[in-house]
């Protein structure tokens, strides 16, 4: 009988070390949090994208200016908690609509040497800016999506401006919210695009976003003594 007790704990010794082996005392810091939060910040981006490019096929048939085109981005902004103001583009790189109406005195402005708006123009396709200081006063993201006309012609595009401590913030902020650990988002060229106000120690976990080729580091790890 004992004999038989004995074979049967076998394969439950056997799957208990194979746990051990696989996680060890050392790896406390599991990459889970961090890889969790990298995949809502990345669905938060794919949605910006997929409603911007919707606006633009709504501009696309509306004209870049006029009524119809102030309720798209009127809509476009409301439906993107995210962003702070969108705008219509003409290709002489003028912000000819705005939205929302407090933003609306920016209509005008040439922002045609700004390099997203140079790339986008140069090919046709869509683009996320990296951290610039916008006409309107504050440093953002921008995420552009081109309007093209029935023919494919380019007639303009369509902006989001987006802040990104406000993009980012509320999806990463609960990872350092119990002060152990800290965690950061980075440009490729290592401008930080948010830090936890607790700072980062080790990096221990990373994971990475983006958008049209425009890619973003997150780190985490713990919190600085």
């Amino acid at each position: 009988m004992r004999y038989h007790i004995a074979m049967k704990k076998t394969p439950l010794l056997l799957s208990a070390l194979v746990l051990a082996l696989a996680c060890p005392a050392g790896a406390a810091a599991s990459p889970a949090p961090l890889k969790r939060a990298a995949r809502e910040v990345q669905e938060v981006l794919n949605r910006l994208d997929r409603n911007l490019a919707s606006a633009a096929r709504s501009l696309a048939k509306s004209g870049l200016t006029g009524d119809a085109a102030r309720k798209t981005l009127t809509e476009l902004c409301l439906a993107n908690t995210e962003v702070v103001d969108c705008a219509a583009v003409d290709l002489a790189g003028r912000m000819v609509a705005v939205a929302p109406a407090q933003y609306a005195a920016h209509e005008g402005a040439d922002i045609s040497k700004q390099e997203q708006v140079r790339k986008l123009h140069s090919t046709k396709k869509p683009v996320l800016s990296r951290v610039f200081r916008a006409v309107e006063g504050y440093d953002a993201l921008d995420l552009e999506q081109p309007v093209k006309g029935p023919d494919g012609g380019l007639l303009g595009s369509v902006s989001m401006l987006i802040k990104p401590e406000a993009l980012l913030g509320g999806l990463l902020a609960p990872l350092s919210a119990d002060g152990k650990l800290a965690v950061k988002a980075l440009q490729e060229d290592g401008k930080v695009l948010y830090a936890s106000a607790q700072g980062l120690g080790k990096t221990e976990q990373k994971a990475s976003v983006g958008l049209h080729g425009t890619r973003w580091r997150l780190e985490a790890g713990p919190a600085a003594p």
